[in-house]
């Protein structure tokens, strides 16, 4: 299942024009290299494969064998379903074993996964070949054979399947649908079958375009069913025939039947305008662009979270314009609509000077502090938000970019009132605002570039990389840019860096106590760096006893737990 298969007729088709260019003695050539490849034991049957055969088509007939597909189906179907009725017996001989083994979660199943692979090879051959009153039945028995799972969860399913694959199985089945159903019948057959394949396959993004491109053949009584298919979808009320139904605009009319569904129906159909502005975009019709943002967000309400696509659109004209002031205005809107750590970095990314920098991210704070009070108060409906535009959710933010915002802002004492509340352990959650504030601090008391202790140095980077985690499509390089601006001039008093630090040793001492007697062992190389990243940052402000101090009382604290003595001392060598 590691090489991607080539559909047989496909495969035929290429084998044909391969040997319609090899002469006589260009294949004399290849089978004696295939002969050389042969064992002993099957030069025999070799020999007996060189008899000629009939027509090209005649052996693609014979290898797709169509008249037993269906059949050939219901066998396999048979055999999964009488292992299922055995599934028991075998839960109970092998299942404990299985279920610590990743590579078997097939179980009794797996192998049944080629044949059922090789069937839909067979019957992507068969739409090729143009018999679609059979692939379509015999696509429907697949997939339904993809949801059959027994009384502990287990079958064949089609994350079992290539996804590539399994999507084209999918678009020539509702192609091969659309084929052999009535015009008229048209609209409502392809709603239900294009709505069933997330039920079968977990294929969220099933679109008609997918039918449409499958094959090089013209759609049939394309412009009628569009016209029939939007009026059908403008009956619909859900996320998805809201999305068909955009892409059916775009299908019978382009940028300009966008355009008109956006301006008409914008209010029902907020996602029209995201749709014609990137439709504009993609055209390079940046000034377009920024009319058509500039009408949308004055039509549609502050709340809503859409608002934010439309920003980010106004952003990419405003950028192709090098407008600064209209690309910093967009990624404000963006950012107020669906605040977040990676609209908070776009936005302060767009500022120069430390007072504007300041304003806008005082302002992002507040804003921030708002929505989560009232993120605190919501309740979801999973049901509804997973038929949801993800454009059209509310953003989930966190007291992290809170604190991001806090500290972009010059604001430490508030940052420092949200880390002080959280408990010293759970750093590895990046919305955890202590694994963030702490090493700012130690930053901001101990120097800059290119002379950051060593230990300070990869504790900071790593507050950033766990802060910006992988669902922000933030980095840390990116955060350690602006940080480097914000913090050029902290603007804190003596006093006021000495009690953060005061915080920061207590932090630490609390931090290592409760990993190393908790004996969290992956941990200890944590607790031990940033220990030393304190005690760096006291020898750069002149009070190295207190740094000699803190580490001598870890190292005396534990002196028998030998792993956190190793990892503290390896940190000690790295400081300068």
């Amino acid at each position: 299942m590691n090489e991607k298969r080539i559909p047989l007729k496909a495969f035929f088709e290429e084998l044909e024009g391969r040997l319609d260019t090899c002469s006589a003695d260009d294949l004399r050539s290849i089978l004696r290299n295939m002969a050389r490849a042969v064992p002993p034991d099957g030069r025999r049957r070799f020999l007996a494969q060189l008899e000629p055969g009939g027509e090209p088509e005649k052996a693609i007939a014979e290898a797709l064998r169509q008249d037993d597909l269906l059949s050939d189906i219901d066998d396999l179907a048979a055999e999964i379903q009488n292992r299922m009725e055995s599934a028991e017996e075998w839960e109970e001989e092998y299942g404990c074993h299985d279920r610590w083994n990743d590579e078997d979660s097939l179980g009794p199943y797996e192998e049944f996964l080629e044949p059922i692979a090789a069937l839909f090879d067979r019957t992507a051959g068969v739409f090729d070949s143009g018999n679609l009153e059979l692939s379509v039945k015999a696509y429907r028995r697949l997939l339904q054979l993809l949801g059959k799972q027994d009384d502990y969860g287990r079958g064949v399913g089609a994350e079992d399947l290539e996804a590539e694959e399994l999507a084209e199985a999918c678009a020539r089945y509702l192609r091969a649908a659309y084929e052999t159903t009535p015009i008229a019948r048209r609209p409502g057959v392809i709603f239900e079958e294009m709505a069933s394949i997330p039920r079968l396959t977990s294929n969220e993004n099933q679109k008609l375009t997918d039918l449409i491109e499958i094959t090089d053949r013209s759609l049939p009584d394309r412009h009628r069913f569009l016209q029939d298919w939007i009026k059908f979808l403008r009956k619909k009320e859900s996320s998805t025939a809201d999305r068909w139904l955009r892409e059916a605009v775009r299908l019978s009319g382009g940028t300009e039947a966008m355009e008109t569904l956006a301006r008409e129906e914008g209010r029902k159909h907020p996602l029209a305008y995201v749709d014609w502005l990137a439709s504009m975009n993609e055209e390079g019709r940046s000034r377009d662009v920024v009319a058509g943002a500039q009408e949308a967000l004055s039509v549609l309400s502050d709340g809503l979270p859409v608002r934010a696509a439309i920003a980010d659109e106004l952003s990419a004209a405003a950028e192709r314009l090098k407008d600064h002031s209209l690309l910093r205005e967009a990624r404000w809107q963006a950012f107020f609509a669906k605040p977040g750590l990676r609209r908070l970095v776009d936005l302060a990314a767009t500022i120069a000077s430390d007072a504007e920098r300041k304003e806008y991210m005082l302002r992002a704070a507040g804003h921030l502090e708002k929505c989560l009070k009232s993120q605190a108060r919501r309740s979801v409906s999973f049901g509804r938000e997973f038929d949801t535009d993800p454009r059209e959710q509310p953003a989930w933010t966190s007291e992290s970019v809170l604190a991001h915002a806090w500290l972009l802002a010059g604001e430490w004492d508030q940052a420092w009132t949200l880390a002080k509340k959280e408990p010293v352990l759970g750093w590895s959650n990046p919305d955890t605002v202590q694994s963030l504030v702490v090493p700012a601090v130690l930053l901001a008391s101990s120097g800059r570039e290119p002379n950051i202790p060593a230990n300070v140095k990869d504790l900071w980077e790593s507050a950033l990389e766990r802060s910006a985690g992988w669902m922000t499509e933030v980095k840390g390089l990116e955060l350690n840019a602006l940080y480097e601006q914000a913090f050029a001039d902290t603007g804190l008093s003596n006093a006021q860096m000495e009690k953060l630090l005061k915080w920061c040793r207590s932090v630490a001492e609390k931090h290592a106590e409760a990993i190393v007697r908790g004996k969290h062992r992956r941990s200890y190389g944590k607790a031990a760096l940033l220990a030393a990243a304190v005690a760096e940052t006291l020898n750069r402000r002149e009070q190295e006893a207190e740094a000699t101090k803190l580490i001598e009382k870890l190292r005396n604290q534990f002196p028998r737990h030998r792993a956190f003595q190793d990892e503290l001392r390896a940190a000690e060598s790295r400081m300068r």
